[in-house]
């Protein structure tokens, strides 16, 4: 949560500190929050497919852990 009111207040200081007569600026950072929204999205299309993809790559031990949780 707090690295989040950080990136959020240092990308306000940048749009009106050090970009503030730009234009670009306020476009590019709507394009990445909307670039972040849109993965969320998917990520909740293709959780089920994409964790067990995931989980393949993890030590057996650390699998087992997981599915215990579960």
């Amino acid at each position: 949560m707090f690295g989040g009111l950080g990136i959020a207040g240092y990308l306000g200081h940048l749009s009106y500190r050090v970009f503030g007569d730009s234009l670009i600026v306020p476009f590019a950072l709507s394009l990445i929050g909307l670039a972040i929204i849109w993965s969320g999205v998917i990520w909740q299309r293709r959780e089920a497919e994409w964790s067990g993809r995931l989980r393949g790559y993890l030590p057996v031990a650390l699998r087992v852990l997981i599915e215990a949780r579960e």
